[in-house]
């Protein structure tokens, strides 16, 4: 049904679109006219600002590409809500690019923010590494007026919910949404006393921090569960055609089954080895669900294990009246594998997600302990495990894995004696995610509370400095008050403070 709404003449800017003149983008922007905090505009915090337009380009998987091409940086290499930058990227470009697009090269000090497409995320980058990276024309990048505005402040403050409806108001282009560079420069942003921007700009700081952690820890895991005899069997070349001896043959009669780096990273894991099915205590699948409220119990679909690691915080919910069966049910000694659809992706279960409950399109094995599901897990998740997973899958349209098969792949024992290394690691790692997860929305919630006067300048101002003197009362008070929806029962944003502040700790040791 159609609908329509009046507008006073001194209301009406130089846009005459209707879209941009929606209530709730009114809304949005009266917060911040309102709000008592001050204002600025994107255009005063940044200077330099360029968007690199590329003829021609071609790029290559980093796997994929010769060694001296260069990285060229996506919104892939930008963390999922934005903030973070990985500089390594996921493509490459040839050398020539970056003699031909100069203007392209990442910059210190350089805000990102992606301007072409859906989801315009943002983030920073203090130091550019030496090597060159070049940067995709998706991405508008300035450099930060550090004179004027914390950068992981402004980070914070274009990526929280105001800042992120006012961007889309700003989007132009019916078929491939863009965000122009003046519109963007345009763009009124809060603007609080320089030790509010600290206390939240820190947020973001800490963040990266949890997240080197978590890198640090993944590269720790890879080196416990590679050896040089996988290294040297994933590096096996596939071949249009190849010889199968008889003795080799399965009931299945795939030619993908019998790929030359599948079966030769099969032969090396299976070298002293004993089959997952020796160790799993129960296996079975979820159950389908389709009706789902905005509170209740976590409902895993592939969604929230696609990354890697379990993460509830997207989950749809199931309402109290849900019977959920047993077998849906998980607690720490359970390891989880994709049946269905992103084939290739297994995840352990840590205490913080045993309430949750899994969908059919999961496999649930239950193990006599949390080491060895760990360990399976980590075994499955890595690059042997999902080219075994992909092996046995089957289906062109919509793969899938039978569990007879998954229980018939080989564990290598020598990961069983490292069992608790494993476990150790991984609840290292997934302890700093969630902390960089928590920590940037902490920021993010806290420019929220600002321009809705939640929260004031004067308690934060108070918190920084006690902070600085050593102090952190105030900042755990605030903390504390932060939930994770505004619904009246929400769940704190961080359930474990001290268990935060011993990973912040361990961190900045670490780093000393």
């Amino acid at each position: 049904m159609a609908s329509f709404v009046r507008l006073s003449p001194h209301s009406l800017g130089t846009r005459i679109d209707a879209s941009y003149y929606r209530p709730e983008y009114v809304a949005n922007a009266r917060r911040l006219a309102i709000s008592r905090v001050g204002s600025a505009k994107l255009g005063s915090l940044v200077t330099d600002g360029r968007r690199t337009l590329y003829f021609g380009t071609t790029t290559l998987e980093g796997n994929e590409a010769p060694t001296d091409w260069i990285p060229f940086l996506t919104s892939d290499d930008l963390g999922d809500d934005g903030f973070f930058v990985e500089t390594r990227a996921r493509r490459r470009v040839a050398p020539y690019f970056l003699r031909d697009y100069p203007s392209g090269r990442l910059r210190s000090g350089e805000l990102l923010v992606k301007v072409k497409g859906p989801s315009q995320i943002t983030a920073y980058i203090d130091t550019a590494p030496e090597y060159p990276v070049l940067v995709s024309g998706t991405i508008w990048g300035a450099l930060v007026r550090k004179d004027t505005i914390d950068p992981h402040y402004l980070v914070a403050a274009l990526s929280c919910p105001y800042a992120a409806m006012a961007r889309t108001r700003l989007r132009t282009n019916l078929n491939v949404e863009f965000l122009g560079a003046d519109d963007l420069l345009a763009l009124d942003l809060p603007k609080p006393a320089i030790l509010v921007q600290r206390y939240i700009g820190n947020k973001v700081r800490q963040a990266e921090r949890m997240r080197e952690q978590a890198r640090s820890m993944r590269l720790q895991l890879e080196a416990l569960l590679s050896s040089p005899e996988l290294v040297e069997a994933l590096a096996a070349t596939e071949k249009q055609a190849s010889r199968v001896r008889c003795v080799d043959l399965h009931p299945r009669l795939d030619a993908k089954y019998y790929g030359i780096r599948a079966m030769t990273v099969l032969q090396v894991a299976a070298t002293d080895s004993v089959a997952i099915a020796t160790l799993v205590k129960e296996i079975s699948n979820g159950f389908e669900h389709r009706d789902f409220e905005s509170d209740g119990t976590p409902y895993i679909t592939v969604t929230e294990v696609s990354s890697g690691r379990l993460t509830l915080a997207t989950a749809p919910r199931l309402g109290s009246g849900v019977a959920i069966p047993n077998k849906a049910r998980i607690d720490t000694h359970c390891a989880l594998v994709v049946r269905t659809g992103s084939i290739g992706v297994a995840v352990p279960v840590f205490e913080e997600d045993a309430h949750a409950v899994i969908s059919s399109h999961l496999i649930r094995l239950r193990f006599a302990s949390e080491q060895e599901a760990a360990t399976v897990a980590a075994f499955l998740n890595s690059e042997a495990g999902r080219v075994l997973l992909r092996k046995i899958s089957y289906g062109a349209v919509q793969p899938q894995i039978g569990q007879d098969e998954l229980l018939a792949l080989p564990l290598p024992m020598v990961l069983l004696d490292k069992s608790d290394e494993i476990l150790k690691v991984l609840k290292i790692e997934d302890a700093a995610s969630r902390a960089a997860v928590r920590l940037t929305s902490a920021a993010m919630l806290l420019v929220e509370h600002l321009i809705d006067g939640r929260i004031s300048e004067a308690e934060l101002v108070a918190a920084q400095e006690s902070l600085e003197a050593g102090d952190r009362s105030a900042d755990r008070e605030i903390l504390s008050s932060l939930r994770q929806s505004d619904t009246a029962n929400a769940e704190p944003l961080i359930p474990d403070l001290d268990a935060l502040y011993a990973l912040l700790d361990d961190s900045e040791e670490d780093e000393g």
